[in-house]
């Protein structure tokens, strides 16, 4: 059983240093082409998994300005997810609470337009409430906003 998932890790390992290797060329995709998106994501996405801790916050810090480019062209809850994962590894928990905020105000809105069953946003309550608890670890971090946000998560989803 165990190396099914060594095998899985092994290949999106190998995927992303090939991602990262293409890096350059990616670049050269302009914002007005079609896949530009999907290009930037490619981009932000093996920024964000780097695992050594010496290059991890640089990428991170890179990859969330990225990040902030789709969020203007095409805000999503997968790109506030991959911000606040870029936040953790920049070392920034001011970008990880107001991910973890932006992330919680658009799923709200997409539950109340009937885009997004309200049980996904139940379900995401408690790995956003983790999420905080782990930012309020982080040195710098602010604790009132924290509380202000996760006082936004309980006014949506009251926790169990």
């Amino acid at each position: 059983m165990r190396a099914v998932p060594f095998l899985l890790a092994s290949t999106i390992l190998v995927a992303n240093v090939a991602v990262a290797m293409a890096d350059d060329r990616l670049a050269e995709i302009p914002w007005a082409d079609g896949w530009y998106p999907e290009a930037l994501e490619l981009r932000v996405n093996w920024r964000t998994r780097v695992t050594n801790a010496d290059q991890a916050r640089r990428f991170g810090d890179e990859a969330i300005p990225m990040i902030d480019r789709m969020t203007i062209m095409n805000p999503t809850l997968n790109l506030y997810g991959m911000r606040t994962r870029a936040g953790f590894a920049a070392q920034r928990p001011a970008v990880v609470v107001e991910s973890v905020s932006n992330y919680v105000r658009l799923a709200s809105g997409m539950v109340r337009a009937g885009v997004l069953p309200g049980e996904t946003l139940r379900k995401d309550a408690v790995a956003l409430r983790d999420i905080l608890k782990d930012a309020e670890k982080m040195q710098g971090a602010d604790a009132p906003r924290i509380a202000e946000v996760r006082a936004e998560i309980e006014k949506l989803v009251p926790a169990s």
